[in-house]
């Protein structure tokens, strides 16, 4: 897909959180997370990518796939925690980098027809 266009689907699918649709009160809590920390979700976006033009195509294609997703969030919960309302600024940084991450999969599926 490229780059740029990673952060127009990631900025476009922020979107579609609509306040007026929350289910719950994480959902209004991740929706403020992922806007105020637009550098890290659009760098999470672009990061899957990163390796293929240094040499590192094995590690960026790990990027791409649910192993290295299921180790960031094991990384997350254990640094972390599970309660969004508790977060440090680190880990909101580091939750909206994950959230940009999993939009350049789901896109790369789409895009890619895999």
């Amino acid at each position: 897909c490229g780059v740029t266009q990673h952060n127009v689907i990631a900025h476009k699918a922020l979107g579609w959180f609509d306040p007026a649709e929350q289910v719950d009160e994480d959902f209004a809590i991740f929706l403020s997370i992922l806007t105020q920390n637009q550098d890290a979700f659009q760098n999470g976006a672009a990061f899957p990518d990163w390796g293929y033009s240094c040499g590192e195509s094995n590690a960026s294609e790990m990027a791409h796939w649910p192993p290295f997703t299921l180790a960031y969030a094991e990384y997350f919960l254990n640094k972390c925690g599970n309660v969004p309302g508790n977060w440090t600024t680190d880990c909101q940084q580091l939750v909206s980098f994950i959230f940009g991450v999993v939009s350049h999969q789901v896109a790369d599926v789409l895009w890619h027809d895999l």
